[in-house]
This record gives C-alpha cells, sequence and structure tokens, in this order.
C-alpha cells in the first residue's frame, strides 16, 4: 500500500507578511515611525507601543519596538520623542493624531538590552528629527 505522494512544491502568499527581526547593534540610526497603537500594561497602566523601521544604512529595514508611558511621571519622554519627530508640543491638554506621525522619521540612540535571554534593541534616547531626504547623514553606513 502506497502511502500519500509527497509534494515537492508549493505556493505561498506573503503578501503583508514582514521578515523576522534582525540584530541591531549599539549606535545612532533614523528611524521611521510605522505604527502606534495605544495599549495597558498588565497593571492597568496605558502607554504607547511605537514601532519604528530603520530607515538607512546597513540596518535599513530593520524592526525596533518602543513604548512610552502615559503616566504623567513619565509623559517626558513622549514629549521628547514627540519633539524629535518635529511635533509643535503644547504646554497642557493636547490631542494626539496618531495618523499625523506614520512616516516621520527621528535619530536616536539604540542600545541592546537582554530580554528573556536574547539581545533586544531598545531606543535609549531621542536625538532630533531629520527629513528622510537626510538619512544618509546617519552614522551607520
Amino acid at each position: 500500500m502506497a502511502g500519500p505522494k509527497k509534494r515537492t512544491d508549493c505556493t505561498v502568499d506573503f503578501s503583508g507578511v514582514e521578515s523576522g527581526g534582525r540584530a541591531v547593534p549599539d549606535g545612532e540610526y533614523l528611524l521611521e515611525v510605522i505604527s502606534i497603537e495605544e495599549k495597558e500594561s498588565s497593571e492597568g497602566n496605558a502607554y504607547l507601543a511605537w514601532k519604528w523601521k530603520v530607515a538607512d544604512g546597513t540596518y535599513k529595514g530593520a524592526t525596533i519596538y518602543d513604548n512610552t508611558s502615559l503616566k504623567s511621571t513619565a509623559l517626558w519622554r513622549l514629549k521628547t520623542l514627540l519633539e524629535c519627530l518635529g511635533v509643535d508640543v503644547t504646554n497642557g491638554k493636547m490631542a494626539l493624531n496618531f495618523k499625523e506621525y506614520i512616516g516621520k522619521t527621528c535619530l536616536v540612540q539604540v542600545a541592546n538590552e537582554t530580554y528573556q535571554g536574547k539581545q533586544k534593541p531598545r531606543i535609549g534616547e531621542f536625538l532630533r528629527s531629520l527629513p528622510a531626504s537626510s538619512a544618509s547623514t546617519s552614522s551607520n553606513p
């Protein structure tokens, strides 16, 4: 009795599928905002989950994730990020329209940290905004 015939080919649809993460060494990178989503931590604290892509150089296309807390004591980091994206941040209450920030770029300092036994790139500091046409000024070739 013959078993099922083994296939030697198939068709796969990769539409909308991203490659897995790549290692990104410590350094300065021009990042582009890909998505922003408001989430809640297991402790019930609201935060913004940012997805970034390296915009130029050897590591172009690599994904970096970052979170900014919405707790009042941590809003300084979100304010710095927005200013680095070129957003005019006003004092007092400010409505954030996530769609306005998609595609904006920012020069950042990336430092790797160990998370669950693996090195993960994390944004240590937001440095300044750069127009996409200035991407080649990043310190990474």
